[in-house]
């Protein structure tokens, strides 16, 4: 998983999507392309790498199937959500800015 997440942060990419038996993918301007040199993921690997009992959630994911957290690695943090699909688990971690930027850098109108 801290491979992917490394992959998704030196290949800027905004999201790193997973579902089971699917090659995982990254968005990229807006694009969701599959890495190269990755297999599917099976269903097994994709459980124990996005457990939410280890991530505090697990009331919720057992009623909902669903559950969000958020998870940061040395090079970055992410939001993630956990799903299950019809093809079983699914997660798309976004990766969140570590720095808060100013109104002015982001373009915003001063206020009225």
């Amino acid at each position: 998983m801290r491979q992917l997440l490394k992959l998704t942060v030196e290949n800027k990419a905004s999201d790193l999507h997973l579902t089971t038996d699917f090659t995982p993918c990254l968005r990229k301007d807006g694009d969701v392309v599959p890495l190269e040199g990755y297999g599917s993921v099976p269903g097994e690997r994709l459980q124990e790498m996005s457990s939410p009992s280890r991530r505090g959630q697990p009331r919720q994911w057992l009623a909902t199937r669903t559950t969000d957290f958020a998870f940061e690695t040395e090079d970055a943090r992410f939001r993630v959500n956990l799903f299950a699909d019809l093809n079983g688990i699914g997660a798309v971690l976004r990766q969140i800015p570590t720095t808060v930027m100013a109104a002015e850098d982001m373009g915003l109108s001063r206020q009225s």
